[in-house]
């Protein structure tokens, strides 16, 4: 028995021409799409809330990405004066060029890096630290 399989350069060439000119693109657009849907739905729910202006201020990242914050992100302890001061600290900016996707989030909540951080009194909280480490956990399950 002989099984015989010859693949011409040319046209696997053009073959891989096309799949990185279109469905690679559109896999990567998805990816990272979905790799900030979880890392800040993680940063969110990681969040400690007493007010709800950080949270709010990820929120609005979020939604200017076009992505829907996880349910309940605006917990009935929030204060709806903080709400709408976070709703005008957060921002988000993305940007795609044939070689790269990229995406950016900010709070600018003045405490934000306190919560992150910590201080001399105050343990970190580390949000989004934790929330990338759980998205390089799911991207090395792959």
């Amino acid at each position: 028995m002989t099984i015989t399989l010859e693949i011409e350069a040319d046209s696997l060439i053009d073959e891989i021409q096309q799949f990185a000119s279109t469905q690679l693109i559109e896999l990567r657009r998805q990816l990272t799409r979905n790799l900030t849907q979880h890392i800040l739905s993680k940063t969110i729910t990681l969040n400690p809330i007493e007010t709800g202006r950080s949270r709010a201020a990820w929120a609005t990242a979020m939604q200017q990405l076009g992505l829907t914050p996880p349910n309940g992100w605006d917990a009935s302890s929030s204060n709806p004066t903080a709400l709408t001061s976070g709703f005008s600290q957060g921002s988000s900016s993305q940007s795609e060029t044939a070689d790269a996707h990229s995406v950016s989030a900010t709070n600018q909540v003045d405490y934000i890096n306190f919560l992150e951080f910590g201080t001399s009194h105050q343990s970190p909280h580390a949000m989004v630290n934790r929330a990338l480490l759980s998205a390089a956990a799911q991207l090395s399950s792959f």
